[in-house]
């Protein structure tokens, strides 16, 4: 399952983040989560894991304010794949870099 050639660096930032919120509720050590992290670096033999900024993690209601839509219409993006998303939690969670692409496409769109 490691070695499946489609992941891509978001797959594996969703992963650290998923991680560091098990880490930030107490349900994982520091030490499990570097072990984690360099383990999923080898298995996935990408050096670039650990060398990649850290990914920032909006709201949904911060991303509907950043894309001008309303929250069914943000829910609508997560059901029909345009848009991935992560539970922390109660919690949704959107990539801010995600949420820049969407606001890219929709300047040159108008």
């Amino acid at each position: 399952m490691l070695n499946n050639p489609n992941y891509t660096s978001q797959d594996v930032n969703l992963a650290k983040a998923f991680l560091k919120a098990a880490v930030t509720t107490f349900q994982l050590s520091e030490p499990s989560y570097k072990d984690i992290i360099k383990t999923l670096s080898l298995a996935l033999d990408d050096k670039q894991i650990q060398e990649q900024p850290e990914e920032k993690w909006l709201t949904v209601k911060k991303s509907c304010e950043m894309l001008q839509i309303s929250k069914p219409t943000i829910y609508k993006m997560f059901h029909d794949g345009t848009l991935k998303k992560i539970k922390v939690r109660r919690s949704t969670r959107i990539a801010e870099s995600d949420i820049l692409k969407l606001r890219g496409e929709q300047a040159n769109n108008e």
